[in-house]
């Protein structure tokens, strides 16, 4: 037993060594692509979040089974005898107290991710596709402006057709939280029985440079909401691509899709001005 306690202290230490590394060499890389080639790492920030948490985290185990905390002895000396008793309800207060954290944490991620937490991202007929990869790029224009209560549903995409940013009427729209929608391209929001034939719809729309019609957004709970869309390619800034939905109901008057105007409400820009 004392030999697989040993080894797993020092594998815990030899990732917390690794994590620590990586972290030091992905920070030199990200500056020298970044300053040489202007081609920074995609999600730096969250990448050295995450090593510092592991090499925190992996290494916390060794330190307990090695037992070399920091101990500064003001009990000791007066009451030895008290010491294995004040250890054990340490010890107790501890465990509730991270069990506290862990609930409070699943809690929260809960209520960010909502009912999709658990679920693919739909019905049965979705259930083999899973999303992307979040896209966690920084746009400084994203909140440069504080986005209007009323703001439409408004949906930015990348080149690879990821959901980059959306607004909460977007979210709703869509029947996802945004947590969710954030990790999607713009087929898994699509019927299955077109979803195969976005890919060069998508790629005639960034070539044409707008685009706007009718569409079918599919929702989580199997639902369909039919909506009218206008879309406008390298908007608000190259390499992103706005468009604003309004739901469609049969006898309802046709509202202006206004899509300049709707990426000023969103707090994307301050003004834009088409070109």
């Amino acid at each position: 037993m004392e030999r697989v306690r040993s080894i797993f202290v020092q594998g815990c230490g030899y990732a917390a060594a690794v994590a620590l590394a990586a972290m030091m060499l992905l920070t030199v890389a990200d500056v020298v692509l970044r300053s040489a080639f202007n081609y920074p790492i995609r999600g730096m920030l969250e990448i050295i979040e995450l090593l510092l948490a592991c090499s925190f985290f992996v290494a916390l185990p060794a330190s307990f089974l090695r037992d070399e905390h920091i101990i500064v002895d003001m009990i000791d000396p007066m009451a030895p005898a008290w010491v294995p008793t004040l250890k054990r309800i340490g010890e107790m207060i501890t465990l509730v107290v991270v069990a506290a954290m862990l609930w409070q944490d699943e809690a929260a991620l809960r209520d960010v991710a909502g009912a999709d937490l658990d679920r693919p991202m739909g019905g049965p007929e979705l259930s083999r596709f899973w999303a992307a990869e979040p896209s966690i790029e920084h746009f400084d224009a994203l909140t440069a402006v504080e986005a209007r209560p009323d703001a439409p549903a408004l949906f930015l995409t990348d080149d690879r057709r990821r959901y980059v940013h959306a607004t909460p009427a977007a979210a709703r729209l869509s029947g996802r939280p945004l947590a969710r929608l954030l990790t999607m391209r713009v087929e898994d929001m699509t019927r299955a029985s077109e979803r195969a034939a976005v890919p060069d719809a998508f790629d005639r729309f960034v070539q044409d440079g707008s685009a706007e019609g009718p569409y079918v957004i599919a929702r989580p709970d199997g639902s369909e909401v039919p909506v009218r869309f206008a879309a406008k390619a390298n908007a608000p800034w190259p390499g992103s691509h706005a468009s604003v939905l309004v739901a469609t109901a049969v006898g309802a008057p046709d509202v202006d899709l206004d899509l300049d105007a709707a990426l000023v409400d969103a707090g994307f820009v301050v003004r834009y001005a088409a070109g």
